[in-house]
């Protein structure tokens, strides 16, 4: 099996971006019940990081 660098790169630098962002994703919400991350390569075109957060309603 051919390991293919590039998009080894795509996985690291998005895994990169979610690290450095943690924070801001976590979010400080008292009624967050919980998060989804997803991350979207394709060739060709950006990846897409995808960040869902589920919140009772006050």
């Amino acid at each position: 099996m051919k390991i293919d660098k590039d998009f080894i790169r795509m996985i690291q630098r998005s895994a990169m971006t979610i690290y450095e962002n943690a924070e801001k994703m976590a979010g400080n919400y008292s009624t967050q019940t919980g998060l989804d991350i997803g991350i979207r390569i394709r060739f060709g075109e950006p990846i897409e990081i995808t960040v869902d957060q589920t919140l009772f309603p006050e």
